[in-house]
């Protein structure tokens, strides 16, 4: 989990490997906004992530993307009209 994030001010990216504002309850670190799933190779994805910079000032860019990887990879992405908020469940 994130409570926040590092910005690359010249580059205006997040830098989403930086820690040091995150906490892992088990297993390895997941950079911020990523989600992944071992549960099963049926279409029952179980991993999910939210950006939320609601009063920030700031949005998600409208060309930036997220991928699927793997076999049988699912991906559903949902972004808000004014890129304030983007949720995803993936596996």
């Amino acid at each position: 989990t994130f409570s926040k994030v590092r910005l690359d001010l010249r580059r205006m990216h997040i830098i989403s490997t930086d820690w040091t504002f995150a906490s892992t309850r088990e297993g390895k670190s997941v950079p911020f906004a990523t989600a992944g799933d071992c549960y099963s190779l049926a279409t029952c994805p179980q991993g999910r992530f939210r950006i939320n910079l609601s009063g920030t000032g700031l949005k998600v860019a409208e060309n930036v993307a997220w991928i699927s990887q793997g076999n049988y990879a699912l991906a559903n992405i949902q972004k808000s009209e004014d890129g304030s908020s983007v949720s995803g469940i993936c596996g």
